[in-house]
Formats: structure tokens, sequence, C-alpha cells
């Protein structure tokens, strides 16, 4: 149990350092434009919402780059 509680902060200080929490964040067009079309999102403000509530919750999942590299060439290759 204690290695999960471990674990579990460890992740929570990572998100921590990766993004500043109340730091405004700047999307580009590019980044907008997937998770609209990823997650489904009818405007550009509810991505951008979408974005930054994902960006701000310090107990989310992290996924490492190379997983992320894995997913994102099926992903881009379904369209």
């Amino acid at each position: 149990m204690e290695d999960l509680i471990a674990a579990e902060l460890e992740n929570m200080a990572i998100n921590a350092v990766d993004e500043e929490i109340g730091h405004e964040h700047k999307f580009c067009d590019k980044t907008i434009q997937r998770w609209q079309q990823l997650f489904g999102c009818s405007s550009r403000p509810e991505a951008v919402e979408l974005l930054e509530r994902h960006r701000n919750d310090l107990t989310r999942t992290r996924v490492s780059d190379e997983h992320w590299d894995i997913v994102r060439t099926e992903k881009e290759a379904e369209g």
C-alpha cells in the first residue's frame, strides 16, 4: 500500500513540475483542432477548456512519451 501511495505522489509531483497551476496556457491551433477531433468538442472554446482542465489536473494518469508516440501513430492512421 505504501508503494502505491508513493507512486501516486510521484506522479502528482511530476505533473506539478510539468505544468504550472494557474498558468495561462497558450495552445497552438493544431493542438486545439486535434482535441476537437479526438474528443468531439463542438467549439474551439470547449476544446480549450478541456485542455486546461486536463493540464491543471495533478491527479491525471501520465502517459509516457514512448507510449504516446505509438498511440498517436495508430490514431493518426485511423484518421
